[in-house]
């Protein structure tokens, strides 16, 4: 079990971090224009975010490699996408169609595989349907909830990179059990309002664009890993 978990964190501590240049590239591509000031900051921020992925992934692994090899496989492919998009959203508040669509497809594929894998590991069934569907109505529940905010919120709250984001969260959390799904959404919510309380120490909290894709991803890569 230390050898996948051991891989995994030397991916994300390696390939992610030497990958940050690309993340401008591909943010210009998608006509991101990176603040000059920022483009200094980036590396920091990717390393940081890099590791603090790599340090869920390897709790993830050791959690459920002997059950859910298919989630896991899943979470590893997925996990450069969602670490790119919280860059991106901490530097430039957007979240790039491109990345969320490759996000989205990353994970459905990935579960699709996984229904299979992880049934056939288990030896109870050929495909592990009820995980299936609960999926499909984790990623519509957290979606429509994010839709409702920024619907409320009338363009100040929730973006809507914010919600095309949630479905795929929601997919990946629900796999995993509603006990999952329920912790992985509490948490983005409490990361993001801490970080508000810390705006708001600063002096900052009104004027301040917060932006949330990164509590998001945080708070369902930490539920996934302490499940």
């Amino acid at each position: 079990m230390l050898l996948p978990v051991t891989g995994v964190t030397l991916f994300l501590l390696g390939a992610l971090t030497l990958g940050a240049r690309e993340v401008v590239a591909a943010g210009h591509r998608q006509g991101v224009t990176y603040r000059a000031l920022a483009l200094a900051r980036l590396d920091i921020v990717w390393s940081a975010a890099s590791s603090l992925a790599a340090v869920l992934m390897g709790a993830a692994m050791h959690a459920w490699w002997g059950t859910r090899p298919g989630l896991v496989l899943t979470l590893v492919l997925v996990a450069p996408t969602l670490v790119r998009l919280a860059v991106i959203d901490l530097d430039v508040h957007r979240l790039p169609n491109a990345l969320t669509l490759r996000a989205a497809g990353t994970v459905a594929a990935g579960l699709v595989l996984a229904g299979f894998v992880d049934a056939h590991r288990s030896g109870a069934t050929v495909f592990d349907a009820d995980a299936a569907r609960r999926a499909v109505v984790g990623a519509v529940a957290l979606g429509a909830c994010y839709l409702v905010l920024a619907l409320l919120g009338g363009g100040s709250g929730m973006g809507l990179g914010d919600v095309k984001l949630a479905p795929t969260l929601g997919a990946l959390l629900a796999w995993a059990g509603w006990d999952v799904w329920l912790t992985g959404t509490v948490a983005a919510f409490l990361l993001g309002g801490a970080w508000g309380v810390v705006l708001l120490a600063r002096g900052r909290g009104r004027q301040a664009r917060m932006p949330f894709g990164p509590f998001m991803i945080a708070g369902a890569l930490a539920a996934l890993a302490l499940a």
